[in-house]
């Protein structure tokens, strides 16, 4: 007999909204998410297509902070996360047909409901067979970006409602030798190919290895201009990595996708083993190669979770764990809290367009500081002090 399959999961909000209510669901949906966003009225029109579609439909409000010189940009964004509707046994036409007509149904709700950008799942015209490592028939539902029928699909649907569209896809690239990538087309309003972006990260997590398909993107981090505003495209398993981000943010984006077709446990444990191996890692090897360090300072959860401490045993044996730091250590995070947090709170809802920018705020800041605020500061940790600089910088004992 076939083993149960789990319950359905519908999403953090539904568990929390069956379990909790009132100011207790608040405050935990404040700890989960930050501050509170208002819901979006929705339109009867749209309402009506989402209840005949049997799908979803919600919205929220994300205000900012008002300018004195300048007029908010209101700009409605839309992400569409969808299943396959037909038997993975049926042709490849069939099956790509019916989930474009599923996703139409879903477009033409969010454009009623008043959006501007729509941004759908990674390799949404698909089932997401890359965890199978077979091409056949997966891979024929690749197709070119400029003249492929999703790319003709969605063309129509951009102008009929004056949107931009994120569209990722299963790529063939016929202007070189029908090499596949795993892009995110973007279409303009006026139905046009503005460009495109490509997974440019890989996962090669155990067996699970999406280098059968394609490889790491080489166009960088393009960014899009849109009627609405500059677009970047962090696809799926980009966001794991820091700089991904950072990146795209620094090339101009406004807003930035990122599609994904991840089921949940899965990307749990990629971000998981991503903490550290990925960069950490590096960083470390590159600067303190054949000199101790310590990772480990303040034992906060992400630093002693059970796979934290896995990748610090196989990548770095002898590090100090919980039970010698900060015993025997130069501990002076009090007075390190203390002005960073000062500090980060006279640069705090400010906006830098490089690190330069971010420096300079922060040198500004410095130099804003009281002398009499780091005498106390430092008068705090006065006997951790004396202790350091007697040790010459070695370890010593604990004095609080």
């Amino acid at each position: 007999m076939a083993a149960a399959s789990p319950a359905q999961f519908d999403g953090v909000d539904t568990a929390l909204a069956a379990k909790l209510e009132g100011v207790e669901l608040d405050e935990v949906r404040r700890v989960l998410y930050g501050r509170p966003y208002k819901s979006l009225e929705i339109p009867t029109t749209a309402e009506k297509l989402a209840t005949d579609g049997d799908f979803q439909l919600v919205g929220y409000h994300v205000d900012a902070q008002k300018e004195q010189t300048r007029a908010p940009r209101l700009v409605r964004v839309a992400a569409i996360q969808n299943r396959i509707h037909r038997p993975t046994t049926d042709s490849v036409v069939e099956q790509r047909d019916a989930i474009h007509q599923r996703v139409g149904a879903m477009i033409e709700a969010a454009a009623a409901a008043g959006a501007n950008v729509i941004g759908l799942q990674e390799a949404w015209t698909m089932p997401f067979a890359f965890c199978t490592r077979e091409r056949l028939p997966w891979t024929e539902f690749a197709e070119s970006v400029y003249t492929g029928p999703t790319t003709a699909f969605l063309s129509k649907l951009a102008v009929k409602h004056d949107i931009v569209i994120v569209s990722p896809i299963l790529e063939r690239d016929e202007e070189k030798d029908d090499v596949i990538w795993n892009t995110a087309v973007v279409i303009s309003h006026t139905g046009r190919v503005i460009g495109r972006s490509r997974k440019n990260h890989i996962p090669r997590v155990g067996d699970f290895n999406e280098s059968t398909y394609y490889m790491e993107s080489t166009l960088g981090h393009p960014v899009f201009e849109t009627k609405y505003g500059r677009i970047g495209i962090n696809i799926c398993y980009g966001r794991h990595h820091p700089q991904n981000w950072m990146v795209y943010a620094l090339n101009g984006a406004e807003i930035i996708f990122n599609p994904s077709a991840t089921v949940g446990t899965l990307s749990a444990e990629i971000a998981r083993r991503l903490q550290i191996s990925s960069s950490t890692v590096r960083i470390l090897r590159r600067h303190f190669a054949g000199g101790p360090f310590i990772l480990q300072q303040d034992w906060a959860p992400s630093h002693g979770s059970r796979s934290t401490l896995a990748v610090l045993e196989a990548h770095f044996p002898g590090f100090l764990d919980k039970n010698l730091w900060p015993a025997s250590s130069p501990d002076l995070n009090p007075m390190d809290f203390s002005v960073w947090g000062m500090l980060e709170g006279k640069i705090a809802g400010k906006v830098f367009a490089t690190v330069d920018d971010l420096k300079a705020a922060l040198e500004v800041a410095w130099a804003s500081i009281d002398d009499g605020y780091l005498r106390r500061t430092v008068n705090s940790v006065k006997k951790r002090l004396r202790a350091c600089v007697k040790a010459r910088g070695s370890n010593f004992e604990i004095l609080l």
